[in-house]
């Protein structure tokens, strides 16, 4: 799933109300390394089945851990060419939770080739 918008706070304040069953899911942190997608997981587990996410943001064409940071940092790059857009770009599925540290992986490459992919088309 990709969200892409102008007014990148209607993505990060509350990015779990993108993907449908995660209204209310928490957050498990980030994880990035050194030239990896910075990749965000949140999960709603009920029993033995769950729902779970993984999602990162680019910023204009940037890869970012904190889009709220980078809009900062570009605060006088929109000022004087205009705004940025934020896309979220969003992995989820129906997982057992004995399952889920294997599809945080399959999750992890499928977020880095759609970056990729991103870059590719968008012109960087």
């Amino acid at each position: 799933q990709i969200n892409r918008s102008w007014e990148p706070r209607t993505l990060y304040e509350r990015p779990s109300r993108w993907v449908k069953g995660l209204e209310n899911a928490e957050h498990h942190g980030l994880e990035a390394d050194g030239d990896g997608v910075p990749t965000h997981y949140i999960s709603n587990h009920t029993g033995q089945s769950g729902r779970v996410a993984a999602y990162t943001y680019v910023y204009g064409n940037q890869s970012t851990a904190s889009p709220f940071g980078v809009q900062i940092r570009n605060g006088w790059e929109e000022l004087r060419h205009g705004k940025q857009p934020l896309t979220m770009i969003t992995v989820a599925a129906s997982v057992r939770p004995r399952f889920e540290a294997a599809w945080r992986v399959d999750a992890r490459a499928l977020l880095t080739d759609a970056v990729a992919h991103y870059h590719a088309v968008c012109g960087e």
